[in-house]
């Protein structure tokens, strides 16, 4: 059975099911006044009447539209005009059901080299316009738990009072949740609102076939009023069947909104969202298209853009059209201005037309609207609006959307809201403790150890460091220090005691949080009893003193040993039992007011001994940055993130916790430090959904797959995740798509100076821009690309220069060192505060970032960041070193790895690798320590005695080729 054919079968099912309830009271009889009129008017087909209460969702007009710009547009008419129908949910005519649909579908396939080729609606936009602008105060949005994440993108913005979810496919549970509803809600009891449900025909999470009768039956029982109005979508598709290429979805998609957002003539914006089939109508034009030339109609001006340009009719509506990103060139500023006044005075026009495809006759506009133009193929709905141009950038600085706008919460007032709305729904999940909470029991919890901390004595602004591995504590204690206005300060489980004595002592911290032993990856579990003692030298004594950290006043123990330690004896330190295990379920009395602006959490950028440099991030910047990494993969209630990274890293705490606790979504951790083995039976187990890791931890979890440690089963439910740290190749990205199924995975680029990310891929960005950049801004966010040695000139795009973010994200301060702050920190005079990335980068004309090196030689091995100098640090304490310079070198599994070029002492004898390597590794963590050892008689430097290390690493990647340094 072909596809075309099992797709047209189970549509055609559902259609039996559809049976038409009575009239809904408060269903907007407006809507259907506005449209008769249009109707008569247009002479345009007759659409389905709202009172019909099933109405599909996939609209004609918004076919194929997938991309911001037109779902930006489409909202903006539908708050211009709130009357106006959505469409014909009756007409189903890109689902090769005439012959001019058919013809098309196999010319697509001839040009891309598949067997054949799949036009269907794809109801995205359609699906987030109506719920985002239908629903009023008072009524009630119903949907099943495993609805399309375009229902979730409409509810965001939705004035619904009331929105909840039914578990999957199930009559008890969506019986249950009306019943509800109509007994709480007298409004909604006597029919004056209405209760909009919304479920698929078929769920592309897992193929079910929704029981549409049998939940029509079930909605006429509780509402015999007749005000239930379903609301399902199509679970329409897009694609090519074939094999020759399995990246041929994304070109098709990204061909087609290109084509859908030009005009034939006058290259007019197209705001409908429409694939202007008209484009592709004759042979003439595709062969155009197949074989592009100057002189034909169709040309390609940008290939990378994909642009298409056609023969201008009139060269004073010579026109580009770019994607709303809200990001353009400031220069074009002043006549961007100019042309939104030009057109706010001009009265709007929505042409319509029903003309056939080969009679397709074009209701000209007249005068100052000549070259809008609209197109209607065998009833096919579509409006085009003028609006003003947004310029390609030609300077690289880009600013993020302007929406939605930022939350103005701490973190716990917002945690307290996602509590009320979602406090059934799981919130963390520790598989490797086989411990579970629900975000009602986080709280409860969080709210435990509030308590016990404030009757320890720590207050608001207190700094407490705790060094833990990934696990239900870490997540209680993060929440319990948010919420009475005490600041977190993540240490990484690696730092040995010198690095947490220098840590401590530069913040003056008051508070430790360690566990008895610490979990590293691919290692054994170690002790820290040796470590605890030389901070605190006598253990068994009452009487707390810690002469190497004078501010510390109380170290409090979790025992993670499962027995192999016996903490018992340890008076001077406080069991994480005496202050978790209150059964109160009080909420904590907060003495001083917390504002959103204040300190939340300080991260270390370095685990330097010598001059850290600690991150005050506020409790506006994490909430926010969280919220809209979460947006932009579209997170839900429903979904289920598996976080390997470490939660002492801005990727675990912000990408993890902050992200999901702003959407309702659950978080796993599969074990306290990365377990690849452990990660991929997480998902599996949980059904997870989303999957977090660097470059590293993915090709460790596929290897797992390749060599059949694990089965490679259970994944069908991923679609998303994030990967940070470095880039990720192309041949990486498809076996995740493939082996894993994150087609929707995302790509995000940060530092902990600014809470951490600025720029994020999209879940639809096309796969070449998720491979070759990081993606756009986020919403209010600021970036520009200057040149290193000037930072006043910003460089035009596509050249490379020192990266500059600005905005909400940016950290308050460097602990304690306002000459380090001063150095990357600069505020101009429109008050907006800029961060010097200390990266190299570029912008496109479209505003995505790539990353293309490191201005002060960072090191990112495996996604840590590696600061030489640290390092370099602790070599110049060898007596028989008399220079070192640390460099990065290419490595296929790291990424990065740390390479050391040494100049000797003269006649201190010989200096072996394994002592320069057992130098540092007795010293600092271990992944500081070289994996490559150069001795050398001299660098080479700059005039004025610089290191050039852009020359030693060059000049290491040779010396690898010839065996050499390891």
């Amino acid at each position: 059975m072909s596809a075309i054919q099992m797709y047209s079968e189970v549509m055609e099912a559902q259609k039996l099911k559809l049976p038409e309830m009575t009239d809904a009271k408060a269903f907007y009889r407006n809507l259907e006044m506005v449209l008769d009129k249009r109707r008569s008017e247009q002479r345009l087909l007759t659409l389905r009447k709202p009172r019909d209460t099933v109405d599909f969702s996939s609209n004609d007009f918004l076919s194929l539209s997938s991309s911001g710009l037109v779902r930006m547009a489409f909202f903006d008419e539908l708050a211009r005009y709130p009357d106006f129908q959505l469409g014909s949910s009756a007409s189903r005519l890109l689902d090769g059901n005439n012959q001019y649909i058919e013809q098309l579908e196999k010319d697509l396939a001839v040009f891309y080299g598949a067997e054949a080729g799949l036009l269907f609606n794809s109801g995205y936009d359609a699906n987030g316009a109506i719920f985002s602008v239908i629903p009023q105060p008072g009524d009630a949005i119903v949907f099943d738990e495993l609805i399309h994440a375009s229902i979730h993108d409409g509810m965001k913005n939705s004035r619904a009072s009331i929105k909840q979810a039914f578990r999957h496919n199930d009559l008890a549970s969506f019986r249950v949740v009306l019943e509800s509803i109509k007994k709480e809600h007298e409004i909604i009891r006597k029919g004056d609102r209405s209760v909009l449900i919304s479920i698929e025909s078929v769920y592309s999470m897992d193929g079910d076939i929704a029981p549409v009768q049998e939940l029509l039956r079930v909605a006429n029982d509780v509402f015999p009023v007749g005000n239930a109005q379903f609301i399902i979508d199509e679970a329409h598709s897009t694609g090519l069947i074939g094999e020759k290429d399995p990246l041929l979805y994304d070109r098709l998609v990204r061909r087609f909104q290109t084509a859908a957002e030009r005009e034939a003539e006058g290259r007019i914006k197209g705001y409908s969202g429409v694939l202007e089939a008209d484009l592709y109508r004759s042979e003439a034009k595709m062969e155009a298209l197949r074989h592009p030339d100057p002189d034909s109609l169709f040309a390609y001006k940008r290939g990378l853009n994909g642009e298409i340009l056609a023969e201008s009719g009139d060269e004073d509506f010579d026109y580009e059209a770019v994607d709303n990103n809200d990001q353009y060139d400031d220069h074009a500023l002043e006549e961007q201005e100019a042309q939104d006044r030009y057109f706010d005075e001009q009265e709007s026009e929505f042409v319509f037309n029903d003309g056939g495809p080969e009679g397709s006759k074009f209701q000209e506009p007249q005068g100052e609207t000549a070259g809008i133009r609209s197109i209607s193929q065998q009833g096919r709905l579509c409006l085009s609006r003028r609006t003003p141009r947004r310029t390609l950038l030609t300077q690289a600085k880009a600013r993020g959307p302007n929406g939605p706008p930022l939350l103005e919460e701490t973190v716990g007032e917002h945690f307290a809201r996602i509590v009320s709305q979602h406090g059934d729904r799981p919130s963390v999940i520790s598989s490797h403790q086989q411990t579970r909470l629900t975000y009602h029991e986080l709280d409860l919890k969080s709210n435990v150890v509030a308590r016990g901390l404030l009757s320890l004595g720590v207050k608001k602004g207190d700094r407490v460091c705790v060094q833990l591995g990934n696990s239900i504590e870490f997540a209680t204690v993060t929440y319990a220090l948010f919420k009475i206005g005490a600041i977190l300060v993540p240490l990484n489980p690696a730092f040995n005691a010198a690095q947490i004595t220098s840590a401590l002592n530069h913040l003056t911290a008051s508070y430790l949080i360690i566990s008895t032993e610490t979990n590293l990856p691919f290692k054994q579990p170690k002790s820290n009893i040796e470590l605890l003692k030389t901070l605190v030298p006598d253990l068994s004594s009452s009487n707390f003193e810690s002469p190497m950290i004078p501010s510390l006043k109380s170290i409090i123990l979790v025992d993670n040993s499962l027995g192999r330690i016996d903490p018992s004896s340890f008076k001077a330190v406080i069991p994480w039992a005496s202050i978790s295990l209150d059964t109160s379920t009080s909420r904590p009395d907060i003495p001083e007011p917390l504002a959103n602006d204040e300190i939340a959490n300080i991260q270390f950028t370095s685990g330097t001994t010598s001059s850290p440099k600690a991150a005050c991030l506020s409790h506006r910047s994490i909430l926010n940055n969280g919220k809209q990494i979460g947006d932009r993969m579209f997170l839900s209630p429903q979904d289920i993130i598996v976080c390997p990274p470490p939660l002492f890293h801005c990727f675990g705490s912000v990408l993890g916790f902050m992200a999901t606790a702003t959407h309702g979504s659950a978080i796993v951790f599969p074990a306290e430090a990365f377990n690849p083995l452990l990660s991929l039976r997480s998902v599996q187990e949980e059904h997870a959904t989303a999957l977090y890791g660097v470059p590293t931890m993915f090709l460790a979890e596929l290897e797992l797959i390749a060599n059949g440690t694990v089965r490679n089963e259970g994944f069908d439910k991923l679609r998303t995740g994030i990967a940070a740290g470095s880039s990720v190749p192309e041949e990486l990205m498809k076996r995740l798509h493939k082996v894993l199924n994150l087609t929707e995975l995302t790509i995000c680029y940060g530092m902990t100076e600014t809470s951490p990310v600025s720029c994020m891929t999209t879940t639809d960005d096309p796969i070449e821009k998720r491979i070759s950049t990081v993606g756009k801004l986020l919403p209010h966010v600021q970036a520009k690309v200057v040149d290193p040695l000037d930072h006043s000139r910003i460089l035009k795009v596509g050249e490379r220069g020192a990266l500059v973010t600005g905005g909400y994200l940016v950290m308050k301060e460097y602990w304690g060192q306002p000459e380090k702050t001063a150095e990357v920190l600069v505020t101009d005079d429109e008050g907006t505060r800029w961060m010097y990335t200390e990266d190299e980068a570029s912008m496109d004309e479209e505003g995505y970032i790539t990353i293309t090196g490191r201005i002060k030689d960072l090191i990112i091995r495996g996604g840590e960041n590696i600061h030489p100098l640290e390092i370099e640090n602790c070599l110049f304490t060898n007596p028989r070193v008399r220079e070192v310079s640390i460099v990065g070198l290419p490595n296929e599994h790291y990424g990065e790895v740390v390479a050391a070029f040494i100049i000797r002492h003269d006649g201190e004898g010989e200096m072996s690798t394994a002592e320069v390597r057992d130098w540092v590794r007795e010293r600092l963590s271990h992944h500081l320590v070289p994996k490559y050892v150069f001795f050398v008689d001299e660098y080479p430097k700059t005039a004025s005695g610089k290191i050039q290390k852009f020359m030693l690493r060059n000049a290491g990647v040779d010396l690898l080729k010839k065996g050499l340094g390891v």
